[in-house]
């Protein structure tokens, strides 16, 4: 199940509280950082936990998108769902994940360009943060995890992205137009009749 916006914010708000909680130990301390990194990336790039922790520093570079407000984004290399022998696909991580990225990279200067760019395991953290958040189940039952990550990346691009297209969502996440269709567009009916309700203006001529 995915994290509507409201629930997305306050999930990502907890994560950054938590990592200056009094009394922490070190590692502690270390893990929430990056599992709050983790976070951003994920959503940020629709990634899935495997892509997430394919990563290493030369898999991840910033460049400057061609949109009319050049925004920045940092361009991944994944070993993904479609892989075949190793060929790592295109990925690019947009919003919270260039912050996530650049903090990164001031964090850790000396990280070599193979090293793995997550160096933690988040499943327990990500148990442990969805809990405390009242995030951990959704309305119908069903329990999230690390993969509603992803989940939640596509569906806010589809609520919140100014042109929402299928075709163009699913080449960024990797995936088809059909698979978004099915199991990630949450948006209710009636937002999408509103959307086509009217008419054009008719040209004379």
């Amino acid at each position: 199940p995915i994290l509507d916006h409201e629930q997305w914010v306050k999930l990502r708000k907890l994560a950054k509280t938590r990592i200056s909680e009094p009394g922490l130990n070190p590692r502690t301390m270390r893990q929430r950082q990056e599992l709050y990194w983790f976070l951003l990336i994920s959503v940020g790039a629709a990634l899935r936990v495997g892509e997430a922790y394919s990563l290493r520093w030369q898999d991840c570079e910033l460049i400057t998108l061609g949109d009319k407000d050049k925004t920045e984004a940092v361009h991944m290399k994944v070993l993904g769902k479609h892989s075949k022998g190793g060929r790592r696909e295109d990925a690019y991580g947009m919003f919270g994940a260039v912050s996530a990225f650049k903090a990164m990279q001031k964090a850790r200067p000396d990280a070599k360009p193979d090293d793995p760019l997550f160096v933690e395991n988040h499943r327990d953290g990500m148990t442990e943060l969805l809990v405390a958040a009242d995030l951990r189940t959704s309305e119908d039952g069903r329990t999230r995890n690390a993969k509603s990550l992803r989940q939640t990346g596509i569906s806010l691009r589809l609520d919140l992205g100014p042109n929402p297209d299928y075709r163009d969502i699913a080449k960024w996440a990797r995936t088809s137009p059909a698979m978004i269709a099915t199991f990630y567009d949450q948006t209710h009916p009636q937002l999408s009749v509103e959307r086509i309700v009217g008419f054009r203006k008719r040209t004379s001529g």
